[in-house]
């Protein structure tokens, strides 16, 4: 039997968090206010917030007026209330692959709050840096510059050009045969790397400068000379002000990423994987139909998959029929455990790929899926660290999963629901809502009305975009932030309830 095995220790400090920098949120938001009640489930306002903008809204509650947020109030009502007509033992939420996709949802949770209470709130940045950075920020340098991915070549050209003196064009000119040297901009805001950042901001720099090699990854150096540069300065107090803050946002993410990652290594120390050559390649075989796609067609490529979205294409009966044919096969080992090939595809369930690099090759992809089960394994381990520490019972993450199973759940009883009522196929979506929906809206506001509870002072303090917005994160199991708009009922009325007392 053959072995591939990877190192934590050599693998953890390239990859790009897959637990994502959660948003810039105070201590308050584990204890969001509540907006609604209704019976043994609510909605708060972040939530109503994330559920209105983090996503399309129909036509018909586009706006930001009082009667359109009025309309989206009831639609996440009627949500919840068919949420509680489904119950707890419907039977979609029986299947094993919705279970594990909640888990999922909730892990990812877990793993981003890890990183908010851990990293972030820990990430301290002195004003006397901030200051420092701040001064050269408003700068976008104009740069000549050489990139090798070889450390001995890398050493050859340090010594050309910083004892022997050689221009970097004539340096670039006999190595790539050309004049035209590679040229491109800096941007503090735009810029994500942190030595490049340092590099070019934290000092002042001259036109025609030659700086120091940067060392941005194992084997990547770049060379590089100042052109020159244009500089937007800040006149106002608020524009001084707006750029401070921006500033010192951007270093506290750098610092907290370095605190993070030195808590996963911690983690992951001394840990060693290892693949079983052939499940391995039999697991090849059966994602790279799944992931070798055209890039706009891999978002959430395995999600419709396993949920049969896609159960009749051929890659969907090959990939069922041949991960059955190999489940109880040995897949990886690490720290003394043996994952079944069966047990890292229910792992996948709750954790579907990341890859580090978005476009590959096919000879590329199993040195890309070593990485990206790499990735998966870690996750693993930094979410069990996050059960001991009783992250699946932070409030914002007990919300992030009722707030997708109640979706999800809502969504299936309207369907089990529309299936009995005879619709014809000529009938618009809207008319399906004005026709079939919005009756049953109305017969379940009157049924609920004596448990449901609205915080109206705060309604009547929220204020929405009219642009549309889909928002999704990069990098992260589970992309999509929010479930999609709940298109139920167009009522603009607030003519049940009670008012929620504080």
């Amino acid at each position: 039997m053959k072995w591939y095995i990877l190192t934590f220790i050599s693998i953890i400090f390239i990859f790009t968090f897959s637990c994502s920098k959660i948003e810039k949120q105070e201590d308050s938001l584990a204890q969001e206010k509540i907006l609604a009640k209704i019976a043994s489930k609510d909605i708060s306002v972040g939530e109503f917030i994330r559920r209105a903008e983090y996503t399309i809204r129909p036509r018909y509650c586009k706006g930001s007026t009082g009667l359109e947020k009025k309309i989206i109030l009831n639609s996440l009502i009627a949500e919840k209330m068919f949420a509680l007509e489904a119950g707890d033992t419907a039977s979609i939420l029986k299947k094993e692959v919705l279970q594990n996709y909640l888990i999922g949802r909730k892990e990812q949770a877990m793993r981003q709050w890890l990183f908010y209470n851990e990293a972030y709130k820990k990430a301290i940045i002195p004003d006397s840096i901030t200051k420092k950075y701040y001064n050269f920020s408003g700068r976008k340098y104009k740069i000549k510059y050489i990139t090798i991915q070889n450390d001995s070549a890398a050493q050859e050209i340090a010594h050309l050009l910083y004892e022997q003196k050689v221009p970097l064009e004539n340096i670039y000119k006999k190595l790539a045969h050309s004049d035209s040297i590679p040229q491109r901009e800096i941007d503090f805001f735009k810029e994500p790397n942190e030595t490049i950042i340092k590099t070019f901001f934290s000092t002042d720099h001259q036109r025609g400068e030659l700086l120091p090699v940067m060392h941005l990854d194992k084997n990547y150096n770049i060379f590089a000379k100042i052109v020159g540069w244009t500089e937007q300065v800040a006149v106002t107090e608020k524009q001084k002000s707006q750029r401070w803050n921006d500033v010192k946002s951007k270093l506290k993410e750098y610092k907290a990423s370095e605190i993070y990652s030195n808590l996963v290594s911690s983690i992951m120390a001394d840990k060693e994987m290892r693949l079983v050559d052939d499940a391995f390649f039999k697991v090849v075989e059966i994602l790279k139909p799944i992931y070798l796609v055209p890039e706009k067609e891999q978002k959430d490529a395995f999600l419709k998959i396993i949920f049969k979205k896609e159960q009749d294409s051929t890659i969907a009966v090959n990939y069922f029929n041949e991960k059955e044919k190999i489940k109880n096969m040995p897949f990886l080992e690490i720290d003394g455990k043996i994952w079944t090939v069966e047990r890292f595809f229910n792992e996948l369930e709750k954790h579907p790929l990341v890859f580090r690099k978005r476009r590959m090759s096919p000879a590329e992809f199993p040195l890309q899926l070593k990485l990206a089960i790499a990735d998966l394994v870690r996750d693993r381990y930094i979410t069990e660290y996050a059960y001991k520490k009783n992250y699946d019972k932070i409030p914002v993450v007990q919300r992030n999963y009722n707030m997708w199973k109640d979706a999800i759940t809502a969504k299936y009883f309207v369907t089990e629901y529309l299936k009995n009522q005879n619709i014809p196929d000529s009938l618009s979506d809207l008319e399906v809502i004005d026709k079939y929906l919005n009756p049953l809206v109305d017969s379940l506001q009157k049924k609920y009305s004596k448990n449901i509870f609205i915080d109206t002072e705060a309604f009547n303090k929220i204020k929405l975009s009219r642009i549309d917005l889909f928002v999704y994160q990069k990098n992260v199991p589970f992309t999509i932030v929010v479930p999609s708009f709940p298109k139920y009922t167009t009522d603009p009325w607030l003519n049940y309830g009670n008012k929620l007392n504080k």
